[in-house]
């Protein structure tokens, strides 16, 4: 007998609102960011605004991947020069 999948709601949203917003805006504004060049710096931060303003549900995925591959990028290939 197999039961009905169930989602999982992780707190990614609430922690960037909270918790990981200064975070978000000290990694976006930071030099290596600013430097590589991977990401639309003026679009990623309209995005999150926009999430930040949002009282309904506002898809977090994109921001949290995108605060998660930038702090990757810092800590490990930038500091490995890989």
């Amino acid at each position: 007998m197999y039961l009905n999948k169930r989602t999982i709601a992780d707190p990614q949203s609430s922690w960037l609102k909270t918790h990981l917003k200064p975070m978000f805006y000290d990694t976006v504004n930071s030099k290596d960011f600013n430097n590589h060049g991977f990401f639309d710096k003026k679009n990623i931060i309209n995005y999150f605004e926009k999430f930040l303003k949002s009282s309904e549900h506002f898809n977090s995925f994109l921001i949290f991947q995108i605060l998660i591959s930038e702090l990757w990028s810092q800590n490990i290939l930038l500091k490995n020069k890989i």
